[in-house]
């Protein structure tokens, strides 16, 4: 907290959860900025980039699995 007695913050929220929020909420946020939506999927770059990002997301949760199968089966063993 500060000098002022308040604590900053900072997030993102989507408009739709902001235009549910009771009016009192609304008061004392302050935005800062708007974010437009962009439509990154019509470029090369980034279709391979997600595509990449996405086998990668696959081989992490996989190692994750084969770690807690191998402490799993250790814990059996004692």
């Amino acid at each position: 907290m500060g000098a002022s007695g308040r604590t900053w913050m900072n997030l993102r929220m989507e408009e739709e959860y902001y235009q549910q929020l009771d009016e009192d909420w609304r008061e004392v946020m302050q935005i800062m900025s708007i974010e437009e939506e962009y439509d990154y999927s019509l470029h090369e770059a980034w279709k391979e980039a997600n595509r990449e990002a996405g086998m990668a997301y696959a081989k992490k949760k996989e190692i994750e699995r084969m770690i807690r199968n191998n402490d799993k089966l250790k814990e059996d063993e004692n």
